[in-house]
């Protein structure tokens, strides 16, 4: 496509948003009406009063908001909540058993840098 045509496409695209668009500055609500949202005339939870609720629809829905998944299922539904499900460890990790516990006691940058400053230290001092 050669640029000059790209350039009218552009423009004419241009002219019709324009000339279909209108934009407000200004809002203004109306508080007239209750909702904006209509309540649904076939739902038989919403038609009802707010004290007629059955209570233990009412607990279900309390305890599915505010409880986390751990105390509403037996097991992770989802892969994302096998990760940190089960915070137990499998064993009981004894840290003066060296076949389990193997920590590192230093790495190649702290030793670089342990020596730097021990060659700091052993400088004389002016």
């Amino acid at each position: 496509m050669k640029p000059k045509d790209a350039d009218a496409i552009l423009k004419e695209r241009c002219q019709f948003e324009f000339k279909f668009t209108k934009i407000y500055e200004n809002f203004s609500p109306i508080y007239k009406t209750q909702s904006a949202v209509t309540a649904k005339f076939y739902s038989k939870y919403e038609a009802s009063d707010e004290y007629d609720v059955n209570p233990d629809i009412l607990n279900n829905l309390i305890r599915a908001i505010d409880y986390p998944p751990k105390t509403k299922l037996l097991w992770p539904e989802t892969v994302n909540q096998w990760y940190g499900w089960f915070t137990q460890p499998l064993t009981d990790a004894d840290r003066n058993d060296p076949n389990l516990y193997f920590p590192r006691m230093d790495t190649e940058i702290t030793r670089n840098s342990l020596k730097l400053h021990d060659g700091k230290s052993k400088m004389k001092k002016k």
